[in-house]
C-alpha cells in the first residue's frame, strides 16, 4: 500500500565487542533475536499502532546479528522473517544486517530490509542465494525475499552504484549505505541517475562511524536515517534546498537488561553474553511525511547500436539539471551470453565465453578527445560472429543550446 508518513526508530547498542561463546551458532542468533523481539515490543508499545497511512521503520546498526556460515545466515534471514511474520507488524519494517562467511571467499556483509506481516522465504531458498553470491555471482543486483529486500556487500567492495544499493519495497524508493572497514568508513551512496526513480528513504548503517549526512543520495524533501553501533548514536535528516537539517526525536529510553529465556540447554542467559555493554536503548523519531515518488533530474540521452541480428549494445549518456555530464552506461544483449538485463557503468570490462565455450570480450571506456564533441567512448568488442576495436561515439561534456549532437560510429563514416 501506499504510505503518507515514516516514523523511524533507531536501537542504539554496542555491536562492536566480540560477545563470549555461546555454543552452537543457531542458539546464539535465536538469543539475539529474542533480544530484538523485545526491542521491537517496546517500540510498538512507547509509540503506539501506527495508523494505515504511516510506516514504522526500526533501524539495527551494523552487524547486529554476528558472523556465521552461509547456512546458519541463512537460517538467521529466514528467523527474522519469521519473526515480523506475526499480524501485528503490519505497517513496520525492520533493517538489520549481519555476516556471512566460508573458507574459499571473504566474508559478506548482509542486509535485510523487512516488511512485517508477511509470510516468509523458506530456509533453503535463502541458502541457495547466499550460496550463489558467495561463489562469485554478481552481488549488485540484490534479492527480492517475498516482503523483504537482501543487499549483500563483500569485504573492500561497494555496493553497485547503478542499481545495486536501490530498491522499491512497499512502493517506496529505498537506498541502503553499509560502511566499509568492519563497519567504521563511509562509502557514500550516489544519487540516483537522471530518469531513475529518486531516492525518497536513505538508509546509514555502521559501527564506529562518526556520520557525516553529506554527501545524501535523497530527492528534495528526502529522508536519511543513520544508526551506528559503537557508539556514535543515531540521527535523522531530511534534504531541504540541497542541504540536510536535523530532525528531532525523543529521548533515548533503556531496552531492558533482564535475561534472556530460552529453551534448552541455555535456560536463561545475560544480555552482557551476547552484547558486553548492555541491551542498548531505542530512540524514536517525530514521524516524518514521506516526500513523493519522482524521477531524479537532469537529462538522458540513450543511442542504440545493432551490432548483428544477434548482438545490440544500448549506450546512454547521463547529464545533470545543468547539462554537465554524470556518467555513461551500457546495457548489452549479446547471443548466449546471460548479462540479467541490467545497465553497467562505464569503464566496463567484460570478458567470458558464451554459451558454446566461445570467447566473448567488451571493453567501454570514456576518453576525452579534440574538436566540440570533446568525450568518446572508446570501445573493444570481440564477438564469434564480429569485432570492433576504436571510437564507438564522441559527444559533448556540456549540453548547451548549440551544442551538438554525438556522433556515433554506426551511422556516420567519420568523426570532426
Amino acid at each position: 500500500m501506499a504510505y503518507d508518513k515514516v516514523q523511524f526508530i533507531t536501537y542504539n547498542l554496542d555491536t562492536s565487542a566480540a560477545p563470549a561463546a555461546l555454543g552452537e551458532a543457531r542458539q546464539n542468533i535465536d538469543a539475539r533475536l529474542a533480544l530484538l523481539s523485545r526491542a521491537l515490543n517496546q517500540a510498538a508499545a512507547n509509540t503506539g499502532s501506527p495508523p494505515d497511512e504511516s510506516l514504522k521503520v526500526l533501524v539495527t546498526p551494523q552487524q547486529f546479528l554476528g558472523c556465521y556460515s552461509l547456512a546458519d545466515a541463512a537460517y538467521a534471514l529466514h528467523s527474522v522473517q519469521q519473526l515480523l511474520a506475526a499480524p501485528c507488524w503490519q505497517h513496520w519494517a525492520l533493517v538489520i544486517s549481519l555476516q556471512a562467511k566460508s573458507e574459499s571467499a571473504a566474508p559478506m556483509t548482509l542486509c535485510l530490509v523487512q516488511l512485517g506481516a508477511a509470510v516468509a522465504l523458506g530456509q533453503e531458498q535463502i541458502a541457495q542465494y547466499l550460496t550463489a553470491w558467495q561463489g562469485g555471482r554478481d552481488l549488485s543486483a540484490g534479492q527480492r525475499l517475498g516482503q523483504g529486500y537482501l543487499l549483500a556487500k563483500r569485504a573492500g567492495e561497494g555496493l553497485n552504484p547503478a542499481t545495486g544499493a536501490t530498491f522499491n519495497l512497499a512502493e517506496i524508493q529505498w537506498g541502503l549505505e553499509l560502511a566499509d572497514d568492519g563497519g567504521q568508513r563511509r562509502a557514500p551512496l550516489p544519487p540516483a541517475l537522471p530518469g531513475q526513480p529518486g531516492v525518497q528513504l536513505q538508509l546509514a548503517l555502521s559501527c564506529g562511524l562518526d556520520f557525516r549526512p553529506q554527501p545524501l543520495a535523497v530527492l528534495e524533501g528526502g529522508l536519511v536515517c543513520h544508526c551506528d553501533g559503537a557508539g556514535f548514536g543515531s540521527g535523522l535528516w531530511r534534504l531541504e534546498n540541497g542541504a540536510a537539517s536535523a530532525l528531532t526525536g525523543q529521548a533515548p529510553e533503556p531496552v531492558s537488561d533482564a535475561p534472556i529465556e530460552l529453551g534448552s540447554p541455555l535456560a536463561s542467559l545475560p544480555v552482557s553474553s551476547l552484547y558486553p555493554k548492555g541491551a542498548g536503548k531505542l530512540r524514536a523519531f517525530t514521524p516524518q511525511p514521506l516526500p513523493p515518488a519522482a524521477p531524479a533530474p537532469g537529462q538522458v540521452q540513450t543511442f542504440n547500436w545493432q551490432v548483428s541480428e544477434q548482438a545490440k549494445l544500448d549506450l546512454t549518456l547521463f547529464y545533470d539539471q545543468d547539462g554537465q555530464f554524470l556518467c555513461a552506461q551500457c546495457q548489452a544483449a549479446l547471443p548466449g551470453v546471460n548479462l540479467a538485463e541490467r545497465p553497467y557503468r562505464l569503464p566496463l570490462t567484460l570478458c567470458i565465453r558464451d554459451s558454446q565455450g566461445q570467447p566473448v570480450v567488451l571493453k567501454l571506456r570514456l576518453q576525452s578527445c579534440n574538436g566540440l564533441q570533446d568525450l568518446a567512448i572508446n570501445c573493444n568488442l570481440d564477438l564469434p560472429h564480429f569485432k570492433f576495436s576504436g571510437i564507438a561515439m564522441v559527444f559533448c561534456s556540456t549540453l548547451r543550446g548549440d551544442a551538438p549532437a554525438p556522433i556515433t560510429a554506426w551511422k556516420e563514416s567519420g568523426f570532426v
